[in-house]
């Protein structure tokens, strides 16, 4: 809990630009906006107007690989990779370096054609097969990566079905389970087994087996001996098939983490070591692989919970590598890792550098939540596994999560998330999990409400896959549209808010749900098929009062009814399908709609989730686009006027070099409405632009959204760029929109190199340039040595006596860096040399340090010292001169500056002033504040280049009174000696 007492939110935020976009014809809103707008209001004054836009928070932020089909291909000598949630299937060399993607059409729609699940390759042939569930079928390819026609794995069936998990055996038969949540013993799984290259049919069988429930089965693999091998994720073992599809016997048994051979369901992968005598299961829940021997006698268990090398998060597809590694894709650590597969030791995690989820960034936001007493926004993150936090302005402050179902943090696809106000929670459904996990308001965990090995919502307190939820009356209520399961049923829970205990139901097909603070009413986004309609209940749910919306393009209608919330008597919907939200009276009546499919100011990709804050504004999950929209409905539009934002880009400097990530970081501004900030990547080798909707590379430039956070008028941004990859380099592109969607203008840019990180550092020595040297200019040199090459070494020079240096035309406190001349660049050792003329005769220090091709630097450097002296000694002090005011002027009463230039053969150290009332002959002692007799305030002033000559020098004597002065200085050299003859001069003040 806050220490803190919460602050009250005062008003509404900056007003920004409105819509821009040509809007259907409005009707009038039947009674006044912000005064609660009823099914029986008068007409209103004034017409419901479309909201403005305040700001954006998040930004494009998915990782650029999730990792869940795996499988070397020996024809083509190739990894292929099915990357889920990117809707890609990637290639990689033996070494893990990315040699592109295989063709993943989209469909008519412009969607992704599917999420991309198994990877089988046909080890004869080179044939590539890839589970697409949605629709059925697999995607084939040949062995050069030619995209075949797709494998209809049953074209007469009738029943429902899901082909994610195929393998292909020695004899290039292909082997297919369908299988998922809804299978019964009645309509159990199948194992299918298909022609050599994906051609008919050949036999078929129902999985079920004496004794057991109906099992799902998410893994598959076949012997060398036909025997065929299926991982269970309900009865928790491997059932070993004979190649007739004779049950066998079953391997492992249920059990928990630390027990050997025990398997704890979502069992995801399975293959087989004919030679070695070795099964190796993925038992996704403890996150392990289970090691057995063909006998059914467990040998080893490889991994365990964790995100460093070794272990494991949410283990999908095993494979073996060409060097005999045991290879596992981590869906849950973006990463796949090498294992030994004797004795499980982690020989290294790929690809490199990992392509990490940005903290800040989001990937599939489905639903929003708003603390009313401080502002602050929390997301679900679904694709990213995480739930994180903004302040008010837009600044991250957090994010917590990753795949699992286990609290504090184990999550599951949240795509529900609710503050609850009144007790300072904050609810988070996991809904691939059945569970809802409930923090304080600092994200700590507090308590679970249902339970993963339960998902039969039909049960009080159980829930089979929640989504939005909302508070009110002192429950909660949680949309939980789930069917999937025996004995579930789509309907909207109501809890007691303090306990999560279940009260009622009401039997809805819902994502999300709402409530209106002025009167206690509930509203449900019934999305069902024949539904799309909004319906009211009382708190506790009984016979619905009305209903309004339907399925249909038209005003009013929907076609992807999402998000429901319910501000100042307006009922605001999110239609995902049509990327737009619609506005109602709380009776029902549309008032008017906005939005349009892009990234631009208000217009949406899929929106979901939609809720209010204490001031009136809605915040909108604005899913495909990774971020949420912040509008205005109180905010009349104004008028358009055209300027342009304005954006710099602070890091990283053109010619970095790093390990990754890559980060760019930076300012913008508008004079009014700040809407996006906008980042573009491309491959300096390839000249193809980042996509980062697909994670791809292509021709045409695309943007990524940026987080930013501050002022819509002055902000900070910041984006992780996360498909970079070792030994490239990229051009780098930002720019910003305003709220008319005006862009700024010229495009920042800079460049930036990955390359690996490098255990040894350079090397670097100074050749001292001599013990004693003539004024002019000195020669420096030495050698510099790296096992990757010497790309540049970069030296600086240190003044003795102050410890300051050169910046190469003062001395400053910190070092100034030039970069010397190479004789072999890039080579393992060379020479260097430069120049360097000193501003004065001293003492000084050179400081050498040498930096490899790779960026890395030598920490330490090497250094030699030298002396620059005169021919003859000096003897002299310097010579000072006072170039402001001049002699006789008249000044007006207030500060004056005494202003001027020294010099001297062996540089100038410090400047004394002197100042005199002329009516009483006293003098100034700025040591004390008084006058008095004759002083020089020494050191008074400092040169603006000390130890250097010539320099400028100035004094400011603080307000002086009307008057007549003498003013004086005198410079002394670096050796103390003083102007045996000072500067004067005489002025009036008045």
């Amino acid at each position: 809990m806050k220490p803190v007492a919460r602050r009250a939110v005062t008003g509404a935020l900056v007003a920004l630009l409105a819509l821009a976009l040509p809007l259907l014809p409005l009707l009038p809103a039947p009674g006044p906006h912000r005064a609660g707008i009823g099914s029986g209001a008068a007409a209103a004054a004034e017409p419901w107007k479309p909201p403005a836009l305040v700001r954006t928070i998040g930004g494009t932020g998915r990782a650029s690989l999730f990792p869940w089909g795996l499988a070397w291909n020996p024809v083509s000598q190739r990894w292929i990779v099915g990357d889920y949630f990117n809707y890609q299937v990637r290639t990689f060399d033996a070494d893990w370096r990315s040699t592109g993607v295989l063709p993943q059409p989209s469909a008519a729609s412009g969607d992704p054609e599917s999420v991309l699940a198994s990877v089988a390759v046909d080890p004869r042939t080179g044939e590539t097969y890839v589970g697409k569930p949605k629709p059925d079928t697999l995607a084939h390819y040949a062995a050069d990566g030619t995209r075949l026609p797709d494998v209809v794995v049953d074209p007469t069936s009738g029943s429902q079905t899901y082909t994610a998990w195929v393998t292909v055996d020695d004899e290039g038969y292909v082997w297919v389970l369908d299988s998922h949540l809804w299978n019964t013993d009645a309509d159990p799984s199948r194992l299918i087994r298909l022609a050599p290259g994906g051609g008919a049919q050949v036999s078929s069988w129902d999985l079920s087996f004496p004794g057991q429930k109906p099992g799902q089965f998410y893994g598959i693999d076949v012997g060398s001996d036909g025997r065929v091998y299926l991982a269970d994720a309900v009865n928790r073992r491997v059932q070993v098939l004979s190649p007739d599809g004779t049950l066998i016997r079953s391997i492992g048994t249920s059990g928990e983490a630390d027990v050997p051979g025990a398997l704890s369901g979502d069992l995801r992968s399975v293959v087989v070591d004919d030679e070695a005598g070795r099964l190796y299961v993925v038992d996704a829940v403890q996150d392990q692989v289970e090691v057995f021997d063909l006998d059914g006698r467990p040998l080893l268990q490889i991994g365990g919970h964790g995100t460093e090398p070794g272990r494991l998060v949410a283990p999908r597809q095993l494979a073996f590598g060409p060097e005999g590694d045991l290879w596992v894709s981590e869906y849950g650590n973006y990463r796949i890792q090498a294992f030994d597969p004797l004795t499980g030791a982690s020989r290294g995690v790929e690809p490199t550098p990992l392509p990490e989820r940005p903290g800040g960034q989001l990937g599939q936001p489905r639903d929003v939540g708003v603390d009313p007493a401080t502002g602050e926004v929390w997301v679900a993150d679904s694709w990213n596994q995480r739930f994180c936090r903004y302040a008010a302005d837009g600044t991250w402050t957090g994010c917590w999560g990753g795949r699992g179902n286990t609290p504090p943090y184990g999550v599951k696809y949240p795509r529900g998330i609710a503050v609850d106000a009144a007790r300072d929670r904050v609810w988070v459904s996991n809904n691939a999990g059945g569970t809802i996990f409930v923090y304080d308001d600092e994200a700590g965990f507090l308590f679970q409400v249902g339970e993963e090995g339960n998902r039969r919502n039909n049960e009080p307190g159980m829930l089979e896959k929640p989504f939005g939820m909302a508070f009110g009356s002192g429950y909660a209520y949680v949309a939980d549209p789930g069917s999937t399961y025996e004995n579930s049923s789509a309907q909207v829970k109501v809890l007691a808010a303090d306990t999560g205990a279940q009260v009622a139901t009401i039997a809805r097909n819902a994502r999300t749900v709402a409530v209106d603070e002025a009167t206690g009413l509930v509203y449900v986004a019934d999305t069902g098929t024949n539904q799309q309609k909004i319906y009211v209940y009382g708190p506790t749910g009984g016979p619905a009062l009305r209903s309004f919306g339907g399925r249909g393009t038209a005003a009013g209608k929907f076609t992807g009814l999402w998000g429901v919330t319910v501000s100042d008597g307006v009922v605001y919907a999110t239609d995902e399908a049509q990327s737009r939200v619609q506005a109602f009276t709380t009776g029902g009546a549309f008032l008017g709609r906005w939005g349009s499919v892009g990234s631009g100011p208000l217009q949406l990709r899929n929106p979901a989730g939609i809720t209010h804050d204490a001031a009136g504004l809605l915040y909108v999950a604005d899913s495909s686009n990774d971020r949420v929209v912040v509008l205005d409905p109180g905010r009349a539009r104004p008028a358009y006027l055209f300027s342009r934002p304005t954006l710099t880009l602070t890091s990283p400097a053109t010619g970095s070099v790093t390990p990754g990530p890559v980060v760019v970081e930076g300012l913008a501004g508008d004079d009014r409405s700040l809407a996006s900030v906008e980042v573009s990547v491309r491959d300096r080798a390839t000249g193809l632009w980042w996509d980062p909707t697909t994670a791809t590379w292509a021709t045409a430039q695309t943007w990524g959204l940026a987080p930013w956070s501050g002022s819509p008028t002055s902000a900070r941004w910041r984006w992780v760029f996360p498909g970079a990859e070792t030994d490239h380099d990229y051009h780098l592109e930002a720019r910003a929109r305003d709220a008319d969607g005006t862009v700024s203008a010229p495009v920042r840019s800079t460049e930036v190199s990955v390359r690996e990180p490098d255990p040894v550092v350079p090397s670097t020595t100074v050749t001292p340039p001599g013990t004693t040297l003539l004024p002019g200019t000195v020669a420096l040199s030495g050698d510099a040595g790296d096992d990757r090459g010497v790309a540049a070494v970069r030296w600086a020079v240190q003044h003795v006596r102050s410890g300051r240096w050169w910046t190469g035309s003062a001395w400053a406190v910190d070092p100034t860096w030039s970069t010397a001349t190479l004789a072999a660049p890039g080579a393992t050792s060379t020479g260097w040399s430069a120049t360097w003329t000193p501003p004065a005769a001293e003492r000084y220090v050179v400081v050498a340090r040498a930096v490899d091709t790779g960026g890395g630097e030598d920490p330490v450097g090497a250094s030699a010292s030298f002396v620059v002296d005169l021919a003859e000694p000096d003897r002299t002090g310097a010579e000072t001169r006072v170039t402001s005011p001049t002699a006789g002027q008249v000044l007006p009463p207030g500060d004056v500056v005494l202003a001027g230039r020294a010099t001297d053969l062996s540089g100038v150290g410090w400047v004394d002033v002197a100042l005199q009332d002329r009516a009483t002959g006293l003098w100034w002692d700025a040591a004390t504040g008084a006058w008095g007799p004759f002083t020089w305030n020494d050191g008074a002033s400092t040169p603006a280049a000390r130890f250097a000559s010539p320099t400028t020098w100035s004094w400011t004597w603080p307000a002086l009174a009307p008057g007549a002065y003498r003013m004086g200085a005198r410079a002394r050299d670096g050796g103390g000696r003083a102007d045996a003859t000072p500067a004067w001069v005489d002025v009036s003040v008045g």
